[in-house]
């Protein structure tokens, strides 16, 4: 019996280390990074997806989300220096600049997500203006 247990706990723990924790697909993340600003209007259905599933988010650490999203388009820190991206998701006056300090502020619709200390995802929404 004991040894039946211990077969069932052993493939359990293998199945479930094998699961692929990706929130997005690769070619979504392509997508997703290709279009950096928002400009090309590729973001809108990924963000969608990304809201509906957003409780998969928490606890990926920051390289996870760079690598599935790439860098944000607007760091922020909080008061106690937790890390906020933002992400444009839509076309706005963030396309009429070339140059990544002119468009600072967040005009249009953005995706947010907060880190903790340990740089591990707390929070993930959309923003409006």
């Amino acid at each position: 019996m004991k040894i039946v247990l211990i077969n069932i706990m052993f493939y359990f723990i293998l199945i479930t280390s094998c699961v692929n924790n990706k929130v997005i697909s690769l070619s979504e993340s392509n997508i997703w990074k290709s279009d950096t600003i928002a400009c090309l209007g590729e973001r809108r259905t990924i963000y969608c997806q990304i809201l509906k599933q957003s409780t998969n988010f928490f606890g990926k650490t920051e390289k996870e989300i760079i690598q599935d999203l790439g860098k944000p388009n607007i760091l922020k820190y909080t008061l106690d220096s937790c890390k906020k991206y933002y992400y444009f998701v839509e076309k706005g006056v963030q396309c009429l600049y070339s140059q990544k300090s002119k468009y600072n502020s967040m005009d249009v619709e953005v995706l947010y997500i907060l880190f903790n200390k340990k740089n591990k995802v707390i929070d993930i929404r959309g923003m409006k203006p």
